[in-house]
């Protein structure tokens, strides 16, 4: 019920002319009939993001005093913020929140205690950023646009998938990592008893390690950050999923692949179908492992700044699909064992983002040509704006200009007055003179030169009506 609202809640429709169909011999086939996906909002600079950002501030004890008066999620729904910013800033300005089951104990009668507020030297101001419209929208079209692709993953008529429990029938990339790893630990022991002088530019190293783990970067195999213990499961993941992926008409290859944030292509695995395209990236994390008695005095021989723990692999695995559209993208966390149990949906969660990954696109391409033409029509407002305002400024100069032409008439009115004062030959001069005057005046009258040319066309390839002129979208 719940995945049939957030279904109905979506506004851009996949819905292709023909749906999609994988048959196979024994009978059973896929189809996506429609999947509807809300986009995420571009990223907006930080510059922008700040400009239309709202706050309100209050005392770190008056903070101290609400979050333990009433649950954090319901507290950063009435004062308008997100319940993971709230928690956020209490942790910023040392402000200690209910721990989980505090009001669940008060509910039944039991006693929580109340955590003190740690002094500080003053009762500091802290400030809550209220998220944007903009931003709401977007978080909620992410997450509905993941409940859309888990909901149509689930309906996915899906034969039973399973990870091998041996490597049989290699895909190539598989291939060329598993006959890599069989000839990496000679070249780990090599690299130990060679000094780095003696390294020229074709001595084969290792993959870098860090933590217990080695990023590989096989050529013409996979990539992916994983300890040495847990490479055969790798393996037979990545085998499994590729032959499962491979009965749909998809298959896995390297490819170069633009980054997000720009710069060189990077080399990645690909899932490749209908000419859409998901890179995938498998990794294991690391945790911090205290060190026993024996394992720190064998530290402490190794070297004098030994530490009484270390950084260890932590057997949880990171697997991430991306599309090469923004939205268009799932990732899993956990153990194996958590994998494994996925590995239907993660299946049939490749095929979906696969499958609707065009039409993401097709609707993006929508909203920016929306956004293109609204920018268009901003800037011929703008535009026919700026030449309303020149006008004025033009005809604050032709007033000027008429001021002189009326009162160099005056002045040669007053000279035709007074010229039966004047002695020759000044006088016969002085009549001439203001004839010629006249003359040109009415050839070159500087205020209706100056009126004419905001009546025609500005420049010679210029059409008329100009900018300004009611009714004008351009010129």
């Amino acid at each position: 019920m719940k995945a049939c609202q957030a279904l109905q809640t979506l506004t851009a429709v996949l819905s292709p002319p023909q749906p999609l169909s994988w048959t196979q011999q024994n009978g059973w086939g896929l189809k996506i009939e429609q999947l509807t996906i809300f986009l995420p909002a571009r990223r907006k600079s930080s510059a922008q993001s700040t400009l239309h950002k709202r706050s309100h501030s209050m005392k770190r004890s008056e903070l101290y005093a609400l979050v333990w008066e009433k649950p954090v999620i319901r507290l950063a729904k009435e004062l308008g913020v997100s319940d993971v910013g709230l928690a956020k800033a209490c942790r910023r300005h040392d402000i200690p929140i209910p721990p989980r089951g505090h009001w669940t104990k008060l509910q039944f009668g039991k006693s929580s205690p109340k955590t003190a507020l740690p002094p500080q030297d003053q009762d500091n101001e802290v400030q809550l950023t209220i998220p944007t419209p903009r931003e709401i929208a977007s978080k909620e079209k992410r997450r509905s646009f993941v409940k859309a692709v888990e909901h149509v993953a689930e309906q996915l008529t899906l034969p039973r998938f399973e990870i091998s429990a041996e490597l049989l029938k290699l895909h190539p990339l598989v291939k060329a990592t598993n006959t890599y790893l069989q000839r990496l630990p000679k070249v780990i022991k090599k690299y130990q008893r060679t000094n780095w002088l003696e390294r020229g530019d074709d001595f084969e190293s290792p993959p870098y390690e860090q933590h217990g783990r080695y990023s590989f970067k096989v050529p013409g195999g996979l990539i992916v950050t994983a300890s040495l213990e847990k490479m055969e499961w790798v393996l037979r993941f990545y085998n499994s999923l590729f032959d499962a992926l491979a009965q749909f008409g998809a298959r896995a290859t390297r490819a170069d692949v633009d980054q997000a944030r720009g710069g060189p292509k990077e080399a990645r695995v690909c899932i490749e179908l209908a000419g859409e395209s998901l890179a995938i990236t498998l990794s294991e994390g690391y945790r911090k492992h205290e060190l026993d008695a024996e394992e720190f005095r064998l530290a402490k021989l190794e070297g004098s700044w030994a530490q009484s723990w270390s950084y260890v692999p932590s057997g949880k695995f990171t697997l991430h699909v991306r599309g090469s559209e923004y939205s268009v993208f799932k990732e899993w966390r956990g153990t194996t064992a958590q994998l494994e149990s996925q590995f239907q949906i993660i299946t049939a969660t490749i095929l979906t983002l696969l499958r609707g990954q065009s039409a993401v696109r097709e609707e993006r391409i929508r909203e920016e040509e929306i956004r293109r033409a609204a920018a268009q029509r901003a800037e011929e407002v703008r535009q026919i704006d700026v030449a309303k305002a020149e006008q004025l400024k033009k005809a604050f100069g032709i007033a000027v200009e008429y001021d002189r032409v009326v009162q160099l008439n005056k002045f040669l009115a007053t000279l035709e007055t007074e010229l039966s004062s004047f002695e020759e030959p000044y006088q016969e001069r002085t009549k001439v003179w203001v004839a010629v005057v006249r003359e040109e005046l009415t050839k070159h009258n500087p205020y209706l030169s100056a009126l004419s040319s905001c009546l025609s066309p500005e420049y010679s390839w210029s059409k008329w009506p100009p900018l300004w002129w009611p009714n004008t979208k351009s010129a």
